[in-house]
């Protein structure tokens, strides 16, 4: 597995592990500091997000979020996760090249 592979795999379970607690808490409830835990978590994967998309900054990595706000964060981030290439494709087009 070469380096973007293991990004987009790590990434995907971030997404998969963000969207699984958030749900618990919304059948359970979340303390004040847990959320903010978790609004950080996902706020700093947004700015890693975009610093790999070389864009500024779109988020506060400390967010003041409420459990509807750190759905919504969570979702963007999703969205985010779908650009991001699953291959490297500058490796395949560099050995397209050499074929």
């Amino acid at each position: 597995m070469n380096l973007v592979e293991n990004l987009a795999r790590q990434f995907a379970y971030d997404e998969w592990a963000n969207r699984e607690v958030l749900t618990a808490w919304r059948q359970q409830g979340a303390d004040a500091r847990s959320l903010d835990l978790v609004a950080h978590v996902i706020g700093a994967e947004i700015l890693w997000m975009d610093r790999l998309k070389q864009q500024p900054q779109s988020s506060a990595v400390w967010p003041q979020t409420d459990l509807a706000a750190c759905e919504a964060q969570a979702v963007d981030l999703g969205r985010r996760l779908e650009g991001i290439p699953r291959t490297d494709d500058r490796r395949r087009s560099r050995e397209h090249r050499l074929l």
